[in-house]
Order: structure tokens, then sequence, then C-alpha cells
């Protein structure tokens, strides 16, 4: 087997024979690179020589797009790849998006293979989003596209898979994290090495690539998709982030790949740390099921309790994408009272809790399509008071119903839209409520002022009108204010408490779905 110090010691050589490299510009007239692309190399050597990313003799797949990061990417392997005794391949994945203009970019990575004479491998995509999931059609190209990836790679022989994913996406990713409100293991960033995915510009910055395929006139292709506002992270990338370059700190990538590589050392020395805590509380693993022990998991600190059950999402799960805070705070609620429950998290992982025990599963069918459908779900009785103090921001786990309830207070009649098209979201004039407020089931008897009507009428005779089935009826919370229902959650507020020119604070509440 080869040794790790094996392509630390080939790579300088390897890069010195590289810089050697003769460039026709007339600007330079010795054709020696210029030294902001020998830097580049040189980050880039040591990149892959710190991550152990090659050994001679491995066989690597470049998924190759046909943009700047993929095309800088080949080339510098190509150039290293006879030294470093690398077999080299080629993979493109056609999102099948962007009608002609994608094609276009598959017949262009296909030619570079060709002048390349390496061997090259397509699929188009034909997927369609699953809305039992709750994936995005972002979530599904790049299942899809990683999908693809891996099948090559398993069944060409390929040891590694290179992508393009530089110092940029990096910090561009902490910051969407970060903004997300992500815990320490988001704030981490992209890792240079995940499996048998390898990263090798992770430390280069997105001038520098363009600098590289300037000096040696690559062409690529550009997706104009890159540059549309509508998606978060191009937002970030072309506003936010130039934003706070030029205000606040000139060298925010790297300040926050930095915060990112502190945060990944720390995630390390816990995940040692935690490993006594998960023998302790682990019961049963096996493939698919996990099973801990509710009382010892109780008696570990919050941060442990959390960590413990991410390892156990992330295990039965095989990895954590789409598994948020909330989502982890939820199953701490479910616990807290060991009383009989569950919970369903994305990608089919069912959580229960019972007799003692937190049983983790990977079911073989979507989790939303579970039961009979016809057949509508028995009337849960509940209820929840929630003071002054409890106005928070901080989510509220109703288990009956498996919903959240976030209540939060703004002060200002402007610092909202009170008439928003969210109907999972209501706002209230503050100074007309009663505290504590309650939500709870609907009851026989429960009569509703709703906005827009001057009086009331029956809770019933609502449904009806709004064509709310038994099902919906079941799953549908009151917010009660005083003796008066305020908000028949996800479809009207009550007219008393409506939002009037002389409103001075309101009160937000918001109710969803906490895994879709």
């Amino acid at each position: 087997m080869a040794t790790s110090w094996i392509p630390c010691r080939r790579l300088p050589a390897v890069l010195e024979r590289f810089m050697d490299h003769k460039i026709s510009d007339p600007s330079r007239p010795d054709g020696k690179l210029p030294g902001n692309v020998r830097r580049f190399l040189e980050k880039i050597h040591h990149t892959m020589a710190d991550q152990d990313m090659v050994e001679p003799g491995l066989a690597v797949l470049v998924g190759v797009s046909g943009g700047p990061d993929s095309v800088a990417l080949l080339h510098v392997l190509h150039q290293m790849a006879e030294d470093l005794g690398l077999r080299l391949g080629i993979a493109h994945f056609h999102h099948n998006i962007r009608g002609a203009d994608a094609d276009m970019d598959a017949r262009f990575v296909q030619n570079l293979a060709e002048k390349l004479n390496l061997p090259f491998y397509y699929e188009k995509n034909i997927g369609t989003p699953n809305p039992q999931t709750g994936e995005s059609p972002e979530e599904r190209l790049r299942d899809a596209r990683y999908g693809f990836l891996q099948r090559m790679a398993r069944d060409s022989r390929f040891d590694r898979i290179a992508v393009g994913h530089h110092a940029d996406d990096n910090a561009e990713q902490i910051l969407i994290n970060l903004l997300r409100g992500g815990g320490p293991l988001g704030v981490s960033g992209i890792l240079p090495v995940r499996g048998n995915i390898i990263r090798p510009l992770i430390r280069v910055s997105r001038d520098d690539i363009m600098t590289y395929l300037s000096v040696f006139r690559l062409d690529y292709r550009m997706d104009p998709t890159n540059t549309d506002r509508r998606f978060l992270r191009n937002r970030v990338r072309h506003d936010l982030m130039p934003m706070l370059k030029t205000e606040y700190n000139p060298n925010l990538p790297e300040t926050l790949a930095r915060l990112g590589s502190v945060l990944k050392a720390d995630n390390e020395w816990l995940d040692r740390l935690i490993r006594p805590i998960w023998d302790h509380v682990l019961i049963l693993e096996e493939p698919g099921r996990i099973v801990l022990s509710i009382p010892k998991l109780a008696r570990h600190h919050l941060a442990a309790r959390r960590r413990i059950i991410r390892c156990a999402v992330q295990r039965v799960k095989e990895n954590l994408r789409r598994i948020q805070y909330l989502h982890v705070e939820v199953v701490i609620n479910l616990i807290q009272d060991d009383l009989p429950g569950s919970l369903d998290l994305p990608d089919r992982i069912q959580v229960r809790c019972g007799q003692g025990r937190l049983v983790f599963e990977k079911c073989a069918e979507p989790l939303r399509n579970a039961g009979n459908p016809g057949h509508p779900p028995r009337q849960m009785q509940y209820s929840y008071s929630f003071s002054i103090k409890d106005v928070s921001s901080l989510p509220i786990y109703i288990k009956e119903i498996d919903r959240v309830l976030t209540l939060t207070r703004i002060d200002g009649f402007m610092a909202c839209d009170p008439a928003g098209s969210d109907p999972h979201v209501a706002f209230f004039d503050w100074d007309r409520l009663v505290f504590p407020l309650v939500l709870r089931n609907h009851r026989p008897g429960d009569r509703f002022g709703p906005l827009g009507l001057n009086g009331t009428q029956k809770l019933s005779d609502f449904f009806i009108n709004h064509k709310v089935d038994r099902r919906q009826r079941a799953m549908t919370p009151v917010l009660v204010s005083g003796a008066d229902i305020i908000w028949v959650a996800g479809l009207r507020i009550s007219h008393h408490v409506r939002i009037t020119a002389g409103t001075r604070c309101l009160l937000r509440a918001e109710m969803r779905n906490p895994f879709l």
C-alpha cells in the first residue's frame, strides 16, 4: 500500500516542472509563469499534500461542468497526472434545466475530453422532484449529480472524485450556514476531503482561478443561472459578500475559512470526547436502526444530548443533509417527558420514544404516505399556555399535531408586512391581546369572529364554509386570547386583533410543519 508521504515528496518536483511551463504572452518575453499563478499552484500543492488527496497510481474522476472552476481543476490535474502516475477521467452531468445552452456545455466538455484523450462519462438528468420528501430542485439536482459521479467512479474503478469547489465557495457556504443559524458542524464549511471526494482548489480564490485561465488561455462556459438573484447563494455571492468585503473586512473569505478550520478541529476533538458517552447510552445499533437509552441520555449535558442525537441520525441516515437545529431540538423536547410519541425527520427517518428507549429508524417508504389516507386522524386533546415571557422567537413543539409554533414580538408597525400572503404566519395587535395565550385543539361550541366579519360564527360553520375536511380540522389548532379565538392556524385571524393604523406593537405567530 502506498504511504501518505509519497505524494508529499513527489508533488514539489511535479510542481517545479509545471512552473517551468512556458506560456505565450507578449507581456512576458521570458515566457515564465507570473508570480500569482505560481502562488496559485503552490496553494494547490499544499492542499493536496496536507490532505493526502492523491497517491501515485490512483485513478481520479474529474467532475467537469465546463465552467471556470472545473476547467482549471482539470488542467492542473492533467499537467500533474503523468509525473504522479494518475489515471484521469472526465464526468459531466447534464442537469436538463437550461435547454440548448446545457447541450452546448455537454458538447464543450466532450470536446475537451477528446482533445486531452481522456475517457468521457456522461448522463442526462431525467428525475423530477419528489414532493413527499420536501426536497428542493437544488437538492434533487445535487443528489442526482453526486449519485452519477459515484456510480461512474464505482463502475469504472476510479479511486477519487475531484470537484472544483474553491475558497469563495467555502466562504459563501459558511456565511449561508451562519444566516440559517447553523451550528459548529455547518459553519465548519466545505471539507477538502469527504470520503472519496477531493477538492484541490478549496484554498484558492475565484479571482486566482480566472487569472490562471487567462494565463493559459483556456476556454470555458458560463452558466447564466449563477447570476439569478432568486437563489440565496447568488444573492450572497453577488450582493452580500461584496458589501461585507468593501465595508467591513476585505479579507472576509480568508477570515471565514479560518473560522471554519477552527470549528472543524473543535468538532473532531468533541467527537472523540463524545464516544464514551455514545457507548454509554447505546442499546442497539444495526443497519438502518439505532436504539438509545433515554434515562442514560438524560443524565448528560444538553450539548452532549444534541451531539448524540445528531450522531444517531447521521449513522442511520448516512449523512446530515437537511437536518437542522430545529430537528434536533424537537427530538430533545420529545424525550423530556419520556412519553410515547414519534417524529418524522427528512429522508424517511423516523424517531420513536417510549419505555425509556429512543429509536432512530430509516423507513422503506416516504413517511407522509404511511397509513390509510381515507381515514381521518383521531382528534387529539391538548392545550399549551404562553405567558409574555414565552414570546421569545424560540420554537415550541406541539407534539400532538407535529407542528412548531414560534411567537415573536415586533415593535413598530412598519417592522413587517401584516398583509403577507403566507398562511402559516399571522400578525396581531399586541395591545389587544390578553395573556396568557393558549394554543389548543378546537372544541364543540367554539365560536370565532373571522377577519372582515363584525360578529362571530360557529367554528364548525367556518370550517364548512372554507371546505376544511375532517382530516385537516383535526390538524388545525386555534390560538386563544382571554375567551376569544384569535387565530385558526393557517386560515384566518380574528377581526378583533387585526392590525390597524393605530397599532404600535405586533405579535407575529408562525405555525409550521418542522420538517417540510
